[in-house]
């Protein structure tokens, strides 16, 4: 085939693409091979190969086009994680969408330390466009580039690197439901409607005349509203906020070793921020304990390697959380067995995950890492301060799953599910465990539970993705947007 016939083979390829992504290689004869190629260039001159990761229509004149860049095929392969580095980078351009001429480059960017991720475009609309680095293997997202763009000049005014706006927390105050949480640069206040009710009255990005930071603790003290970042001091009371340098910041802050003796275990020392540990400190009946959680017990030194409780009221004594036996995972996790986790090759662990006192009893859901080698059965347990015994239990619908939330009620224990695994893992939604009955009930949350909560009889999930209100049956999905200028806005979605 000649020269000429492999350009215009190439340009009519080009012109056949719809929306959607592709992962075809742009033929170096094409004319956008062409126009692209100098950009990554101009970033690594030994970028040669040119993939289409996606194509999405802007308008009805452009389309905006997320390509992968890597050199040649080397063989051997590149011999150390700089040189595979070096060697691979992501373009967003807009083209035109007859002639496939490129209009403007958005962005080009290299892969950084994580070489096992793409890019995908998560929002487009005539004002920005939102692109999500994901994980290859696990799907789960590294980050996200919002880009406030200006179509008809052909420019990017404004870039934001974030996360998805997570929800910390939620609380009642001033008879309405407060969401506080944070995109991982900057935080944000979501007023809800009263208790019960679903509408947003107000989305604050900044509060008393300064921006709102990420809050590492809630508190709703009489009458008022008190939000703690790192440095700062947040207060709502009488509808009027102030804001004030936090006098608690040294909690906050990782000061190296943290003495265990300050919480009834003087063998043990921490490399948290006291605030963490403080966290795990409870009160149940006339005792104190300390939870001896995989957030701690992960970055302690001394103690004990299993799970359990320190009871600290008048000399440190351990109660050990007992651990599912090999027959309980084989039972109820068949597909991990069939993957190869056999008795001799598997290391099955159980840590507490988040808690809630109720009464006399400890209630908490079980975590555990899920892979190379290692596993576990989820469950939901219990501790009986008087008896000092411990009831745990395997639901199959919580068995494959570590929990991340818990709401404990008169008739129920809710929990949030999550995969413990290298990257992220993907979320498992909501399940309502009776009490009596031992029945289970699952709702679909495509985010990381954080938090759950109840007003009003609706119950409010604070995920890694905004806030989801379950009224029954119906699910609302309230998403906290990034607005230019640093402004924040919220979208609210049935699912």
């Amino acid at each position: 085939m000649t020269a000429r016939r492999l350009a215009v083979t190439a340009l009519l390829a080009c012109l056949a693409w719809g929306d959607g992504a592709w992962g075809e290689t742009l033929p170096p004869q094409s004319r956008l091979y062409a126009e692209l190629i100098p950009h990554f260039r101009a970033f690594q001159h030994d970028l040669a190969r040119l993939v289409v990761q996606e194509r999405r229509r802007v308008d009805a004149a452009r389309d905006v086009l997320v390509v992968e860049a890597t050199a040649r095929v080397m063989d051997p392969p590149a011999p150390s994680v700089e040189e595979q580095m070096r060697q691979h980078a992501f373009g967003v351009f807009v083209i035109d969408r007859a002639t496939s001429r490129r209009r403007f480059t958005v962005d080009v960017f290299p892969t950084g330390r994580r070489l096992d991720y793409v890019v995908k475009i998560r929002d487009l609309t005539p004002e920005r466009l939102v692109i999500a680095r994901e994980g290859g293997t696990y799907g789960d997202v590294h980050g996200l580039v919002t880009y406030f763009w200006d179509l008809a000049a052909g420019t990017v005014p404004e870039r934001l690197v974030h996360e998805h706006f997570a929800i910390t927390d939620v609380v009642e105050h001033d008879g309405a439901v407060w969401a506080v949480g944070s995109d991982g640069t900057r935080g944000g206040v979501v007023r809800l409607g009263a208790p019960g009710t679903t509408p947003v009255a107000e989305v604050l990005a900044s509060v008393a005349g300064q921006p709102v930071p990420p809050i590492h603790e809630v508190r709703v003290e009489r009458d008022a509203l008190v939000l703690l970042g790192a440095t700062t001091r947040l207060v709502r009371r009488g509808g009027r906020w102030e804001a004030s340098p936090n006098p608690e910041a040294a909690r906050f802050r990782q000061r190296g070793m943290v003495a265990g003796a300050a919480f009834g275990v003087p063998a043990v020392s921490f490399w948290v921020p006291e605030a963490l540990v403080r966290r795990h400190v409870i009160a149940a009946g006339a005792r104190t304990f300390l939870v001896w959680a995989s957030a701690i017990a992960a970055n302690a030194q001394g103690g004990p390697a299993g799970a359990g409780l320190w009871e600290i009221d008048g000399g440190a004594r351990f109660h050990a959380m007992p651990a599912p036996a090999y027959e309980t995972f084989q039972k109820l996790r068949p597909r991990r067995v069939a993957d190869g986790y056999t008795r001799t090759d598997t290391r099955l662990e159980t840590e507490i995950g988040p808690i809630q006192v109720d009464g006399r009893r400890i209630w908490f859901g079980t975590t555990f890492y899920d892979g190379e080698g290692t596993s576990g059965v989820g469950g939901i347990g219990s501790f009986d301060v008087d008896t000092r015994q411990w009831q745990l239990v395997h639901p199959r619908a919580v068995a494959d799953w570590s929990s991340s939330a818990i709401l404990v009620e008169a008739d129920a224990v809710w929990l949030g599910l999550v995969h413990n695994t290298e990257g992220r893992g993907p979320a498992g939604g909501l399940v309502r465990w009776d009490r009596k009955t031992g029945d289970t009930k699952r709702v679909a949350i495509p985010a990381a539970i954080t938090v759950i909560r109840r007003f009003g009889g609706l119950l409010y999930l604070g995920t890694a993705d905004g806030l989801f209100i379950v009224d029954g049956s119906t699910t609302t999905h309230v998403r906290v947007i990034p607005e230019r200028g640093g402004g924040l806005r919220t979208t609210l979605a049935p699912r």
